[in-house]
């Protein structure tokens, strides 16, 4: 047993990360080259966005890994994200391709892993501020020879329409404990946001950092008929925006930030190489009151002449989202 236009939900499952744990060593060793490939769905609802509804979104993955020399895999998903008061609803293409080699350290033992990703996201974005999106990348991870402790560092670099860039950096550390059955994790995400003199881009945020930690839980009795074969719960907190998920293969684009967020998902074996996963959870957002300076709204006191709303900079709103998945390996 040795050895996440995009919204705020990504693709909940990390597709790539998902296939290579499910493959048993075993496999490996008597299988140079194991190669997965697999299909998610997502449904996500908004509540109390002011132009934002929900996103429905479908992917593909494919993935050929080799535990001696490294891997390639990638990606590609279709989002379809329904406004409400007039703006128009947005149609998505999302891709992901990813590459790693790997190298045995001569001294502990340990395995280091070197891994660059690209990701691009396109929509039909009237105003093209969502458009056209690239995201390179590059991840420097560490494994001791042990196998109870993984170190990573990532960075990112993305492009968007208009002169917006972000710079990300994200280290990570992971422990297994429980004789390997638990993994714990933390993950800090620092953020750059260079808006090129367009502060509106990002809220008046020139950066943002966030602090995420996950369970996962490894069930002793998982070959029994529909008992989960793993657990797994994230939580973050602080603020996240214009996000880079290498692990969903994904690009958050809009102008917003997560403050919050709350994940439960579950893994099961179905067959010798066929396997189910499912998440849910929840979010929390802040986004600018694109709404009028000031309503009239009726007085409650008839006779006097109507009130004058003026509505705070800033909107919170909510999102849930579901996520199914089903990979295999061939």
């Amino acid at each position: 047993m040795k050895s996440k236009l995009k919204s705020s939900a990504v693709l909940a499952a990390s597709a790539i990360a998902a296939m290579g744990a499910a493959v048993d060593a075993s496999a490996q060793q008597a299988n140079p080259w194991v190669f997965t490939g697999g299909a998610s769905t997502t449904a996500l609802s908004y509540k109390n966005a002011i132009n934002r509804d929900s996103v429905a979104e479908t992917g593909l993955v494919v993935d050929a890994n080799s535990a001696l020399e490294g891997g390639i895999g990638g990606g590609i998903s279709r989002s379809t994200v329904k406004n409400k008061n007039g703006v128009a609803t947005l149609n998505q293409t999302n891709k992901h391709l990813s590459g790693r080699t790997y190298q045995i350290q001569g001294m502990d033992g340990g395995k280091m892993t070197y891994r660059l990703d690209y990701l691009t996201a396109d929509n039909n974005d009237p105003t093209t501020l969502t458009d056209n999106v690239k995201a390179w990348a590059p991840k420097l991870s560490y494994v001791n020879a042990k196998g109870d402790l993984i170190l990573d560092f990532e960075y990112a670099t993305t492009k968007y329409q208009q002169s917006l860039n972000v710079k990300q950096y994200a280290p990570k550390i992971t422990w297994a404990v429980n004789a390997f059955y638990d993994y714990l994790s933390l993950k800090a995400v620092s953020q750059k946001i260079d808006t090129n003199g367009t502060p509106s881009r990002s809220m008046g945020l020139s950066a943002a950092s966030s602090l995420e930690a996950s369970w996962t839980h490894f069930n002793a009795k998982s070959s029994e008929q529909w008992i989960p074969s793993s657990y797994t719960v994230t939580a973050m907190t602080g603020k996240r925006m214009y996000y880079v998920n290498t692990d969903a293969g994904s690009i958050s684009n809009l102008n917003h930030y997560t403050g919050q967020s709350l994940s439960f998902g579950s893994n099961w074996t179905l067959a010798k190489d066929l396997f189910l996963s499912a998440m849910v959870g929840s979010g929390k957002h802040t986004e600018a009151d694109t709404r009028p300076a000031s309503v009239s709204i009726p007085n409650p006191i008839l006779g006097l002449p109507p009130l004058t709303r003026t509505p705070p900079p800033f909107n919170s709103y909510s999102s849930t989202f579901i996520n199914v998945g089903i990979n295999a390996v061939f």
